[in-house]
């Protein structure tokens, strides 16, 4: 897995991740940042040598397996229902012209990564779906410099597309929810 494939995977999984859990992983974040704020003190403070650096390490592996971050993690990524990879979409929802990667469609959800910039996928959207049958629902649609929500609604379904700038990639992500 490419690296860039490897970044908007770990941005998909953990926008899937609920609030009571994202708690949890948070607290034994805290824990293990603790741990390696002491370690990294250590080393700072003291002339140590290699061994005890390993040791340093090797203690803050040990604090994150006991604090459960990857199972919790791991069960996360085997309970979330991801939908087949090129599977069907609505017909009504457009996709934008472009090189376009880890595409991800259900009938409730279509997720892709595209070569694109940022406003321009947001006009694309703000545009095609209207032209597809679509009401923008102002009130619960936002945009800001990095992250667009806008809210659709046709013959009593509701689509939420969420559009977030990947500068680092120079590319930009969407994912679209159907109820």
């Amino acid at each position: 897995m490419s690296k860039k494939q490897m970044i908007v995977t770990i941005l998909l999984v953990s926008s899937l991740l609920t609030a009571s859990l994202a708690c949890n992983l948070f607290s034994n974040i805290r824990k293990v940042s603790d741990t390696a704020n002491t370690a990294e003190a250590m080393i700072t403070e003291a002339d140590i040598g290699v061994e005890t650096m390993q040791a340093a390490i090797t203690d803050i592996g040990a604090k994150i397996t006991e604090s459960g971050i990857v199972e919790t993690i791991q069960a996360v990524a085997t309970e979330v229902p991801i939908p087949t990879l090129g599977g069907e979409k609505p017909e009504d929802i457009p996709l934008m012209d472009g090189k376009r990667s880890l595409e991800l469609f259900s009938a409730n959800l279509v997720t892709y990564t595209i070569d694109a910039d940022f406003e321009d996928v947001v006009a694309f959207y703000d545009r095609e779906m209207v032209a597809n049958g679509w009401r923008k629902n102002e009130a619960d649609s936002n945009k800001n410099q990095n992250l667009a929500t806008l809210v659709f609604e046709k013959d009593g379904r509701k689509a939420t597309v969420v559009i977030a700038k990947v500068p680092v990639l120079n590319q930009t992500t969407v994912s679209i929810e159907i109820k």
